[in-house]
């Protein structure tokens, strides 16, 4: 069962599986616990009031489940919701990843591509953080669609070679979603330059958490359980038991 020093992790679908999965492996004994948010993915292209308030619902979840540490595993709430949540959820430690994926940017990194999802995109989040380096911000709203639709490889990489022009001039490329990881070979294999995602940093920094260590695990939907299982089968390999929780 989870405690309070369970580790929650938010996001509105299979990016947050890869950073629960990441974590997994490298803290096998560490309990957390992943609310992916399905029935209203994805997140990116809704407005920020619908935005705040489904981030609302999934804080108030925690809360129910008396999870006190609280990562939120998605860009576009950490762009939005962030400063929000903190405010109106004072019980909960909730930390963002905005900050975190953009530390592994140096003053001596010129050129950085920022590929996000639209409203991630808006708020300029990346950009105001990496304020001293030259940064080209590309929305690409479709791509968390097709990945939680798992389509086929091809057609993801005709979506992304629309983008080639802009990113052609960049050095490196920030992913700004954590969908866009599962496919990051194809954005190699398209653009041809060193990607960074939040990964590594996630990984580091929840090292420095005071997580409780009972190996607790679980995966909630609220969407279809065997759909989301049945995609973690296609994309991790893993056979993964997932619990539908809402109406």
């Amino acid at each position: 069962m989870p405690t309070n020093k369970t580790l929650g992790i938010y996001d509105s679908g299979l990016g947050g599986y890869s950073v629960y999965q990441d974590l997994r492996v490298a803290y096998p004994e560490y309990d957390m616990i992943l609310f992916a948010d399905q029935k209203n993915a994805p997140y990116g292209n809704q407005s920020d009031e619908a935005i705040n308030n489904l981030a609302r619902n999934a804080m108030q979840w925690f809360v129910n489940h008396d999870i006190e540490n609280v990562l939120i595993a998605c860009n576009t709430v950490s762009a939005v919701s962030l400063s929000i949540l903190k405010k109106e959820y004072p019980s909960l430690n909730i930390y963002g990843i905005i900050d975190l994926t953009a530390s592994q940017i140096h003053n001596q990194d010129k050129h950085i591509a920022i590929v996000s999802t639209q409203a991630t995109y808006q708020s300029h989040a990346y950009a105001k953080v990496l304020h001293e380096n030259e940064v080209t911000e590309l929305a690409l709203p479709e791509l968390v669609k097709h990945i939680e639709s798992l389509d086929d490889e091809q057609i993801i990489k005709n979506y992304l070679d629309k983008f080639k022009q802009p990113i052609s001039a960049c050095d490196k490329i920030i992913l700004g979603c954590t969908h866009y990881p599962l496919v990051d070979y194809l954005f190699k294999e398209v653009f041809n330059k060193e990607i960074l995602d939040s990964r590594k940093p996630i990984r580091q920094f929840v090292g420095t958490l005071a997580i409780g260590e009972n190996g607790y695990h679980c995966v909630y939907t609220t969407g279809d359980a065997e759909i989301m299982s049945q995609q973690i089968f296609d994309l991790f390999n893993i056979q993964e038991e997932v619990v539908h929780y809402g109406d």
